[in-house]
């Protein structure tokens, strides 16, 4: 659970089993039992986490990204991972329909993908019904 700003509530957020077992080690490396994981120079949390993510990203040598890109990646990949939009909805402290309007967008295929993916799921369970 992570106090927001914006709302002062808390969400409950899907954290993979091995990105716990890394922040564990993180947190037992800089001696963190309790309250936030991450701390700026003067061991506070950051009062700008976009500057803070992308002076992060640079000693990663990665790709710099904004918190609101790790937001649309997280919406994004729960939903190819066929989370239910419910859920991810839950998540992100949005209805249904603000998820689908400016998220889903991104997932769009082709016609020829979507019914591909449905035999799939049917498994070619379903007989053709011959025709009279």
């Amino acid at each position: 659970e992570v106090a927001l700003p914006k709302t002062g509530e808390t969400r409950d957020v899907f954290i993979p089993q091995i990105l716990v077992d890394e922040l564990k080690v993180w947190c037992d490396d800089a001696k963190i039992t309790s309250g936030p994981m991450f701390l700026n120079a003067k061991g506070e949390p950051p009062s700008n986490w976009g500057r803070s993510l992308h002076s992060a990203c640079r000693k990663a040598e990665v790709r710099a990204i904004t918190p609101y890109g790790l937001r649309h990646t997280n919406a994004t990949l729960l939903m190819e991972a066929r989370v239910p939009l419910g859920v991810i909805a839950e998540q992100l402290g949005n209805s249904i329909e603000v998820l689908v309007d400016h998220y889903l967008g991104w997932l769009q295929g082709s016609k020829e993908e979507g019914q591909h993916a449905f035999e799939l799921y049917l498994g070619n369970s379903v007989q053709a019904i011959p025709s009279p």
